[in-house]
């Protein structure tokens, strides 16, 4: 809470602060530890923004890699990866899909085209 009262409170409303992103890629770290203590984080976060009355206007997720999925070409064949799931999305879903926050994904398009030596291709 006190975090909330420090560095995201005195911004508002003259900054409109629509997320907060609680680290970045962190599944992919395969840090077990880090990625248990996820979730909570995020649920933590959001519990100080509702004692701010800040949570209708701010929402608290995560940026994830591709990498989360086993296919996504087509998107129609989207899967996430096994082990991830269930275990680890499962819960993570449900708290965005309660709160009202964004899924986040960073694709990085352009990795897709590194392999294009044309020069407008980049």
């Amino acid at each position: 809470q006190d975090w909330v009262k420090e560095n995201v409170a005195p911004f508002v409303p003259a900054t409109n602060i629509l997320a907060i992103s609680v680290g970045s890629e962190i599944l992919s770290t395969g840090n077990k530890v880090l990625i248990s203590q996820l979730v909570p984080a995020m649920q933590n976060l959001h519990t100080a923004l509702v004692g701010a009355s800040l949570d209708k206007q701010i929402k608290v997720s995560t940026p994830h890699s591709l990498g989360i999925l086993s296919a996504s070409e087509p998107p129609s064949i989207g899967r996430f990866r096994r082990g991830y799931d269930r275990v680890i999305l499962k819960p993570l879903l449900n708290f965005l899909r309660t709160t009202g926050a964004p899924f986040m994904i960073n694709p990085y398009p352009y990795f897709g085209y590194t392999d294009k030596t044309l020069n407008y291709a980049l």
